[in-house]
């Protein structure tokens, strides 16, 4: 997912995985940073497969994150909303 923010005009791309798996991280890890952004975002919803080095630009984001961004910026109510209405 390629992302402009329309103000500041960051560039961020961001890659969504529903599980973390450290082979396949390493995988992409390059190729995400060869990106020319202002910022990277690998978002997982669960952790598997060792351990996580943070010597990357990559902003890696794990369900406490997820969790803590929803709480932190008002969004339970938009969530319910959601889930609720399919």
């Amino acid at each position: 997912l390629y992302l402009l923010q329309p103000i500041t005009k960051e560039k961020a791309v961001v890659q969504i995985k529903s599980e973390f798996k450290k082979v396949e991280f390493d995988t992409y890890k390059k190729t995400l940073e060869d990106y020319k952004t202002d910022r990277i975002y690998y978002i997982s919803h669960s952790e598997k497969g060792g351990k996580i080095e943070i010597d990357t630009k990559i902003n890696l984001w794990f369900r406490e994150d997820i969790v803590e961004y929803v709480i932190n910026f008002g969004l339970i109510n938009w969530i319910i909303e959601k889930t609720f209405s399919i």
